[in-house]
């Protein structure tokens, strides 16, 4: 794939996948994303001490895999994106655009490169190059160029529609760090203000046609602010794997807000045969039909959700009512400023490392109480460690989770009597 069939897949609907690179610096990540099934690979030049050669490596790496390389540039100067271009870099993420000049100076570099300088912007502004043969020319040899647009300040969102105005841009990147920062409010993400920008960003994107997609595969039945989670997105996605409050032990489901987006998932989901001629297809598909018996199980699932829901909220009530107290584990809430717990799962967290929870495990095993761990993190993963990836990484939080973590028995049926008992012998064992 390059920058132009990407731009091509996001006009005509479809989802596209993509990861960033920040602190390490090896080519061998090209092997593991590919096989991820990603479609394009950000390296990020702003907050690393990744250099140019460095860049330049890692760009001729991706540049021989199906991945669109992009470098997030260090700051938006136009020298910048001709150098991660010239690079091979097949786009830009520029960060901390605030006006719709420094736009034009991006695009002029990144659209129109090497015309410089006045023409450059001449033809930003108004369309004018200096001969069609030009304008043939620098289309065809930038034409994979992606253009992504940082928008990380509250002037960045007073100017965002006259930065749209101007056009020419493919994405925008919401940076919620520093944008929580330029609010007053840095990194309270459930803070009024940070909502209310989010959503400023989000009307302005669907005013000029940019879509907005939303994980919900683990939310089915909570809200955030009264409204329901999976009606944000123009595309909410959700899982019925085994542990979700409705499951068909495998699968999921997609929501979308328009009937064009509806016919283009029914048929990516179903090998998009043809219309006329259905061994013809017309496009490249998956085969993700459910069977009808995991359709019906699902759909006697969902006429009982608010039930469902229900149930789950009184058993994580409980547990947290039961275990809150303890003062070497951590059990959520039910409820924070914007949002309640539904408690898919209920998870605890072992204070001042008293055990593993692999060995709280072994102890609840004994007494005829089932767990299960938390996620294993990316970094300690054995096949990065085969593919010699990671190594001087270090992320303690992800790792202290991934030991101390540990979910607890909630399944629906769980009644009141057996979730005392578990509480009890857990209480029992760390305390």
């Amino acid at each position: 794939m390059d920058g132009r069939l990407l731009k091509q897949k996001v006009i005509a609907g479809d989802v596209v996948y993509g990861t960033m690179i920040s602190m390490s610096r090896s080519p061998r990540w090209v092997t593991p994303f590919e096989g991820f099934g990603l479609d394009f690979v950000i390296i990020d030049s702003e907050h690393s001490p990744i250099g140019r050669g460095e860049m330049a490596n890692l760009l001729v790496s991706f540049g021989s895999s199906n991945l669109v390389p992009i470098v997030r540039v260090p700051i938006p100067d136009s020298h910048y994106v001709t150098m991660a271009l010239d690079a091979g870099a097949q786009g830009v993420l520029v960060p901390y655009i605030e006006t719709a000049e420094e736009v034009k100076d991006v695009l002029a570099a990144a659209r129109w490169r090497p015309l410089k300088g006045i023409l450059a912007r001449k033809a930003v502004e108004t369309g004018e190059l200096p001969s069609q043969a030009t304008r043939s020319y620098l289309e065809s040899k930038n034409q994979n160029n992606v253009v992504i647009i940082g928008i990380e300040s509250v002037p960045a969102i007073d100017a965002l529609p006259d930065i749209l105005d101007v056009g020419g841009m493919d994405a925008v990147f919401v940076g919620p760090n520093d944008l929580s920062i330029s609010l007053g409010i840095p990194d309270q993400y459930d803070h009024p203000d940070y909502e209310a920008a989010l959503r400023t960003v989000i009307l302005i994107c669907r005013k000029n046609n940019i879509f907005v997609i939303e994980d919900a595969a683990e939310v089915i039945g909570l809200k955030y602010k009264d409204k329901k989670c999976g009606s944000f997105g123009d595309i909410s996605t959700f899982s019925f794997y085994a542990n979700k409050q409705i499951t068909t032990g495998e699968g999921g489901m997609i929501s979308v807000n328009k009937f064009d987006l509806y016919n283009k998932c029914k048929s990516l989901r179903n090998l998009c045969f043809g219309k006329l001629n259905r061994f013809n297809h017309e496009d490249i598909g998956w085969n993700y039909r459910m069977t009808n018996i995991q359709a019906a199980l699902g759909l006697s699932q969902i006429k009982n959700i608010n039930k469902i829901v229900k149930k789950k909220i009184m058993i994580g009530r409980q547990y947290y009512k039961n275990l809150k107290l303890n003062k070497n584990l951590t059990i959520l809430p039910p409820s924070i400023s914007y949002s309640k717990n539904i408690y898919w799962v209920v998870g605890i967290l072992i204070k001042n490392k008293k055990i593993k929870s692999s060995l709280l495990a072994i102890k609840l095993r004994k007494f005829g109480i089932m767990t299960r761990p938390f996620f294993w993190p990316m970094h300690e993963q054995q096949i990065f460690k085969k593919m010699k990836l990671f190594k001087k990484s270090k992320f303690p939080n992800s790792s202290y989770l991934a030991r101390y973590g540990l979910y607890l028995p909630s399944y629906y049926n769980l009644n009141n009597k057996q979730i005392d008992y578990i509480s009890s012998v857990v209480n029992n064992i760390l305390k």
